[in-house]
């Protein structure tokens, strides 16, 4: 997945970052860190209610003339932190404190220390507050006038959220929402120029979270599923983690639930009731590695296993009322995925020869279907109407499953759908588009083996036009390397054998390699491929790889436009970018693997497909769709 953000860098904007390098250099990392550029702040937030100083109060007449009095300044005082928090908007939380607590040491100075805030600018500080004024000390760092004055410019600081994206993950954390140790490690690291001050902080936050306590954290209502979440693959302990939680479906790829639950090596527990109706269910369980599945306290599919992502059912008899279910899972490594459904079993279904469709009376398939019959198709256009036969108009759901005979190829399944819609193939969800939406259509791209492959469609009708349709078509490729042997480039290399044209020469046993070192920054590789056009880039990376990078296109090899993407391990990736015909395609690699101190890649290859489609290779292969606008790079001349 790509960002999103649109940037436009210019010739002025770039040289002025190297003037601004040049400053910061000049102080020494110990005195200025390296990312605290001086940034614009365009929004101001107002005092917080329970701010425990006016904007008028001054500084000096509490800690002394020189601050002298305290040795870290007023920021000892806990208040201060609370107050920061408000101004962000974040909620006060005994975590979010001990965070502010643990990066304070630090960070202070001899003076009347601002926490982070490095700059100053007249904009964050409206009229009426009286900070009109800075103080530096020996340090190089701005110190405000009054309490009120340093909590604003610490608040101001934290909320950037321009250029300096690094400060996202610091918010993140705060705020107890979905974030990721190691980005927060990277963020850091942008900001201060110390991998050693990096993991210090990071590891120590981490700690603080995983002591922040147990089950207690669980929110007070939970109404649907009670979802925790262990950093160990044997759920033992306390939870880091409680939440309601929708639905057990999830797909996360290479990553995890966040909130501070790794990546891999994590385990999980879904617990709730439901009154189903009586007679006999299948209770589907799919999971990617280990996975099992209680009903009423009766344990009916047990796969605690390491495993790709599997689907498993077992069929019960159930009466009236209420019942418990419990799902337990863990991750080990690789993808993460875990969902569970269940299908009544009613004898009212006819005959099915085609798409057995059924119909509920709401927009969640909950309980018993009110229509089971066969469809000969998914491809309705009910207008202002609905499905008849008991099924109302409006606020209905329905689910179509069918067994399909395919021959070995690549299809394109077209989904569309007023309102929710979402589609599987062999359990694998490949369309999710479940909210309210006018017609829209929805692609993706698979490739199948030959024999029968296993379709699923549901659907949600919220109000006025109802529709959904559901097709596929085969797609041809044409398999030329447009790249192969055209004139490569690249910012730098690790030495002989490892030079640009290595990597599109036509071989999976040479590579192109980019020099090796702990402070590698932005890299640069493009192939000059004349007058052809194109639409897909595929690139084999080893296991230097780039987790974060950018696929662009130019007529003159410096300026691009393209977009970013993000990838969680090494291998084969295709990327459809568009149609194109610029003279020139490049990659920027951003973000190095982890423990990597390099780039590589041993092929880098450029198709034309028909229908833009991706191309047939080998099993694995991972396709990335770019998403938002495209986005202006200047590659600038070493």
């Amino acid at each position: 997945m790509q960002t999103k953000n649109k940037i436009s860098l210019t010739r002025k904007t770039l040289y002025g970052i190297m003037l601004l390098g040049v400053f910061l250099s000049a102080f020494g990392a110990g005195n200025l860190p390296s990312a605290r550029a001086q940034e614009a702040i365009t929004e101001t937030p107002t005092p917080p209610a329970s701010s425990t100083l006016t904007p008028t109060e001054d500084v000096q007449a509490l800690y002394g003339a020189d601050c002298s009095s305290d040795a870290y300044g007023y920021n000892q005082d806990s208040s201060y932190f609370t107050d920061v928090l408000n101004l962000m908007g974040i909620p006060v939380s005994q975590f979010g404190l001990d965070a502010f607590a643990a990066w304070q040491p630090y960070e202070n100075t001899s003076a009347c220390w601002n926490p982070l805030a490095t700059t100053y600018h007249v904009e964050w500080f409206p009229a009426g507050t009286g900070c009109t004024e800075t103080i530096f000390n020996d340090h190089g760092v701005r110190n405000y006038s009054s309490k009120y004055c340093g909590e604003l410019a610490t608040a101001r600081t934290l909320l950037y959220s321009g250029s300096g994206s690094y400060y996202k993950p610091i918010r993140d954390m705060l705020s107890q929402v979905s974030f990721n140790w190691q980005s927060l490690h990277d963020s850091i690291k942008l900001w201060v120029g110390s991998e050693a001050y990096a993991t210090s902080i990071t590891n120590e936050w981490q700690t603080l979270w995983n002591n922040r306590g147990g089950t207690g954290d669980c929110p007070t209502t939970i109404s649907d599923w009670k979802g925790e979440y262990w950093n160990n693959r044997t759920l033992s302990g306390n939870p880091i983690l409680c939440r309601n939680d929708g639905s057990v479906d999830f797909d996360w790829g290479g990553g995890g639930p966040g909130s501070g639950v790794p990546d891999d090596n994590f385990s999980a527990r879904w617990t709730r009731n439901w009154d189903f109706t009586q007679g006999r269910y299948r209770f589907h369980l799919r999971g990617d590695d280990g996975i099992r599945l209680w009903v009423d306290g009766n344990l009916i599919i047990d796969q605690w296993k390491d495993q790709s992502s599997t689907e498993y059912t077992a069929d019960i008899d159930l009466s009236g009322g209420s019942h418990s279910l419990k799902v337990e899972y863990y991750e080990n490594g690789g993808g993460a995925t875990v969902a569970l459904w269940w299908d009544s079993l009613s004898s009212d279904c006819p005959s099915i020869s085609d798409w057995k469709g059924e119909y509920w009376n709401n927009r969640t398939l909950s309980g018993n279907p009110i229509l089971c019959r066969n469809d000969g198709s998914v491809d309705f256009d009910w207008g202002d109407g609905g499905p008849g036969n008991g099924v109302p108009n409006d606020n209905f759901s329905a689910r179509w499953t069918r067994n399909w005979d395919f021959t070995q190829g690549r299809y394109r399944f077209h989904l569309r759908g007023d309102d929710g819609i979402r589609l599987w193939v062999d359990g694998n969800l490949i369309i999710d588009q479940w909210k309210d939406q006018p017609s829209t259509e929805y692609t993706a791209d698979i490739d199948l083996s030959g024999g029968s492959h296993s379709l699923k469609v549901e659907y949600y009708e919220n109000g006025g036009g109802a529709s959904v349709a559901l097709w596929w078509d085969s797609i041809s490729v044409n398999s030329g390397n447009l790249a192969l042997n055209r004139p490569a480039y690249a910012t730098s290399q690790q030495g002989t054998g490892y030079e640009p044209y290595r990597a599109n020469d036509g071989s999976t046993t040479t590579r192109w390699s980019s020099k090796i070192s702990t402070t590698l920054g932005d890299e640069w590789w493009w192939v000059d491929l004349g007058s052809q056009s194109y639409n897909t880039v595929t690139i084999r990376w080893e296991t230097a790889y780039a987790t974060h990078f950018y696929i662009g296109w130019s007529d003159d090899g410096i300026n691009f436009t393209g977009y970013w993407y993000d990838i969680s391990a090494p291998g084969t990736y295709s990327i459809n970018i568009g149609s194109h015909n610029n003279r020139y395609v490049g990659i920027l690699m951003r973000t190095r693997a982890p423990q990597m101190n390099n780039y590589s890649f041993w092929e880098f290859e450029v198709y034309s497909y028909a229908s833009t489609a991706v191309p047939e290779i080998d099993d694995g292969t991972e396709i990335l769709l770019p998403e938002g606008d495209p986005i202006n790079i200047l590659r600038i001349e070493e």
